[in-house]
């Protein structure tokens, strides 16, 4: 009779979004699950936010209406 494994438990008050690593992959996730946009999208949106933390270009704009000042 061998022991059966516990199963994983995690600390919601260390870690509050989990299963995600951090509060930003939970706060990006609700964002594009809620705007509904496809695999596409999110793969490529997740492509412009790593080109855009690792500084290989600055990204400046700053809120909605630079968006709509530049389109």
């Amino acid at each position: 009779m061998g022991s059966q494994a516990k199963a994983y438990k995690p600390d919601t008050s260390t870690n509050p979004w989990h299963p995600f690593h951090v509060c930003l992959d939970f706060e990006f996730s609700e964002l594009v699950l809620e705007a509904t946009i496809s695999k596409e999208q999110i793969n490529h949106f997740l492509k412009l936010m790593k080109s855009a933390c690792c500084g290989s270009e600055p990204f400046t704009l700053n809120d909605y209406g630079d968006l709509c000042s530049m389109w």
